[in-house]
């Protein structure tokens, strides 16, 4: 919605990161329930979007939210029509998360002191417990 692209401008800028942003811009769509219903409408509406950043000089593009990209459209199939890197924030996130976990670090060391405990395994297996 074109109210979460300001909101989200608004943070980007918060964070001094507008220089590296060549545009925002929403799909205007939320239907809910089952999207795969609505799959094609939302390949056209999301290569429209991303046709009109690239054109304003935008070298990658990242899908914000995470409900359709990666789940409903696949990032490599959006990367294929528009030629240039479409990031899987699902991905990107989970990694990073792995990265803190295993250099035994956080956001702050301060603000969230490291565990001994808290290992990928004993995680995983918390989980699976």
């Amino acid at each position: 919605m074109d109210s979460h692209a300001v909101y989200a401008r608004r943070i980007i800028e918060n964070y001094r990161m507008d220089g590296f942003m060549s545009g925002i811009k929403a799909i205007n769509t939320y239907e809910t329930g089952d999207l795969s219903a609505y799959h094609d409408l939302l390949v056209e509406r999301l290569l429209a979007v991303g046709k009109e950043l690239i054109a304003q000089g935008a070298h990658a593009l990242i899908p914000l939210g995470g409900r359709l990209v990666p789940y409903v459209v696949s990032p490599l199939a959006l990367e294929a029509e528009l030629k240039v890197p479409v990031i899987n924030i699902k991905l990107v996130g989970i990694r990073h998360a792995e990265t803190l976990v295993n250099r035994k670090t956080s956001h702050s060391l301060q603000s969230y002191p490291w565990s001994g405990g808290l290992t990928p395994e004993n995680i995983s297996r918390r989980v699976m417990d």
